[in-house]
């Protein structure tokens, strides 16, 4: 090979290498660039019978994901440890067993803070929502231990049961609460999956993220838009169709929404279902035919426990109640035929979408 054809042949092959070298550079500028884009990260896990499920849009000088979900279910460990009725350690369990009367029992603040509002909504609801069911919801056989109890309590037990209930019987102080009898016993569970979904939520939002969906159980809360850039959109289960489809879609924008039913948690004897809603007027499974309550409200803990206390009263009283409070509310009711929807005036504003299955 001449001179000439070596210098061709050198030049040619530093050509190829500045090419390559500005191709490979290129690539990683535009990988840099992909990194330093907000990505959604969806995060889920176990949680207080059910699943949480978080779904948020990240940004790059948030932390990684790992750190998040992480200091997500230190919250909810810490929300179990105070208020599980299934762990006997519990704040809330060694309550119930103490046998200590008219003495205070220093709570958390968070605890505190549930059974204030709990307090709150028992006086809204005319005593629907009543947070010392625990005896009569072990009598019934739906607390722990697990599994479901399929047994029906004696007229006898009921009576003497239905004595220890009544929130006139707890006494709420600024630090903790107290009984005034050793079997009074409470039961939070329907209204501290709304209490864990507004911290993980919060939690969320001290770290600055803006678009965010929190789901504990069928609790849930929401900000900003879905993966999609639109508002989210909310599913409400229809309780007849085995794949789970939806009754209906809803678009409610910002706050937090809450369904309380009886469809899955029951037992049947003699040809009698019994759901494991409890009525504390009478101390039994309720009998009417409201199967599901849905709430709107921007506290998933508030909507949590409107919607177990509209469980409670059935389709007429709820409805009226709702109207009279103008709290958005949307019942589903079992009928000869199928199932019907009821919504109060302040629900209308979300009914924008058609029903139809997603």
């Amino acid at each position: 090979m001449n001179a000439r054809l070596q210098y061709l042949c050198d030049a040619s092959l530093v050509k190829a290498a500045v090419s390559w070298l500005r191709l490979s550079l290129l690539l990683l500028g535009l990988n840099a660039c992909r990194s330093q884009q907000p990505q959604w990260v969806s995060l889920s896990g176990a949680t207080m019978g059910t699943y949480y499920v978080v779904k948020y849009l990240n940004h790059p000088h948030l932390a990684p994901p790992k750190t998040v979900q992480q200091a997500l279910e230190q919250r909810l460990e810490h929300i179990n440890d105070l208020m599980s009725t299934y762990r006997p350690d519990s704040e809330l369990s060694r309550f119930n067993r103490s046998r200590a009367v008219n003495q205070l029992f220093p709570l958390a603040p968070e605890t505190l803070l549930v059974i204030r509002e709990a307090v709150r909504l028992h006086q809204l609801s005319e005593g629907a929502l009543d947070i010392t069911l625990g005896p009569l919801v072990d009598l019934w056989g739906f607390g722990p231990p697990v599994p479901l109890q399929e047994r029906l309590p004696t007229h006898q037990a009921l009576s003497q049961c239905r004595a220890w209930i009544g929130l006139d019987k707890l006494g709420v102080h600024p630090t903790g609460i107290s009984k005034p009898i050793p079997q009074l016993a409470l039961d939070l569970s329907g209204i501290a999956k709304g209490f864990g979904v507004d911290d993980l939520a919060d939690y969320l939002a001290s770290l600055g993220i803006e678009h965010y969906l929190v789901t504990i159980g069928g609790e849930m809360r929401f900000k900003g838009h879905n993966p999609q850039r639109q508002p989210w959109r909310i599913a409400i289960e229809n309780p007849s169709d085995p794949s789970q489809a939806a009754s209906r879609l809803l678009t409610p924008g910002e706050g937090a929404l809450a369904t309380s039913g009886d469809y899955r948690n029951y037992f049947e004897q003699a040809g009698i279902r019994y759901s494991h809603t409890l009525d504390p007027r009478t101390g039994r499974p309720i009998t009417h035919h409201l199967v599901s309550a849905t709430v709107l409200h921007p506290s998933c803990m508030t909507a949590d426990g409107l919607a177990t206390a509209f469980s409670v009263l059935g389709p007429e009283k709820a409805l009226a109640m709702a109207n009279q409070h103008q709290i958005p509310l949307l019942l589903l009711v079992k009928t000869p035929t199928g199932f019907t929807e009821h919504y109060s005036t302040a629900f209308q504003p979300y009914l924008t979408l058609d029903k139809g299955h997603s």
